[in-house]
């Protein structure tokens, strides 16, 4: 759930981007985590789902998952969020971090300045990359998630 003014525009970084709505303090908590505006399925859920049929419609949620989830260790799953905190675009030098949980700002960001994260930072794993593979999904080879044991 986000938890400051933001706004949703064409991004330098490519495609769309979320903007400071207003200004943010260095340890200000962004955005946390909220079963109301984030979707989570678990590895034996997705193992699950890999054992039976499903129908295209399925997997085409489950490629969005993939897609446009990340993977957080505590739960063993996949975040997919339903709000606009999904346009988070990368940065090498993100003005915000956190957990699969959480963000908090960096340092001070000014109103109109975009929200950038290291997808860098993001947990990860063998179940979940052999997943996407399987499922041929695309992932850029300048960002490494850090991977978990």
């Amino acid at each position: 759930m986000l938890l400051v003014k933001t706004i949703l525009k064409p991004s330098l970084l490519g495609g769309m981007g979320l903007f400071a709505g207003e200004d943010i303090k260095k340890g200000q908590l962004i955005w946390k985590y909220s079963e109301e505006t984030c979707l989570i399925l678990t590895k034996p859920q997705f193992t699950h789902v890999e054992k039976t049929n499903i129908t295209q419609k399925e997997s085409s949620i489950l490629e969005h998952f993939l897609i446009y989830g990340y993977y957080g260790e505590k739960i063993n799953g996949v975040v997919l969020h339903l709000d606009n905190e999904r346009f988070i675009n990368h940065s090498d030098a993100p003005n915000r971090s956190g957990g699969w949980d959480h963000a908090i700002a960096n340092h001070d960001i000014r109103k109109g300045e975009e929200l950038t994260d290291s997808y860098s930072s993001y947990d990860s794993c063998d179940w979940f990359e052999n997943l996407k593979e399987s499922y041929k999904i695309w992932k850029p080879d300048n960002v490494k998630p850090h991977a978990v044991s």
